[in-house]
C-alpha cells in the first residue's frame, strides 16, 4: 500500500473473529468497529449486519466475550469450567 494510502486508511493492528455454530460471524477491530454476518444466509458476507443491534448482536457479544476468556484461561494453565 502506497505510504499517502496508509497514513488515510487505518488498518486494523488486532483483529478478532467468532465464526459461531448457529451461523453468525462477528469480527471485532482493536479501534472498536465490528462487523457481521450470517453465514448460514450469506456465505459470501456480501450484508453486514452489526449495524442492526438487537438480541443476536448483543448474543455474539457476549460469546465473543466468554470465548475470548475461556481462550486466556487455556492460554495459561488454568482451569475452564
Amino acid at each position: 500500500m502506497p505510504p499517502v494510502a496508509a497514513e488515510i486508511i487505518r488498518i486494523p493492528v488486532r483483529t478478532r473473529n467468532l465464526v459461531m455454530d448457529d451461523g453468525p460471524k462477528l469480527t471485532r477491530h482493536d479501534d472498536g468497529s465490528e462487523m457481521m454476518f450470517d453465514l448460514d444466509t450469506d456465505p459470501d458476507e456480501m450484508v453486514e449486519l452489526s449495524h442492526l443491534g438487537g438480541a443476536v448482536v448483543d448474543d455474539a457479544h457476549v460469546r465473543m466475550l466468554d470465548a475470548l476468556l475461556e481462550s486466556s484461561d487455556v492460554a495459561r494453565g488454568a482451569p475452564t469450567h
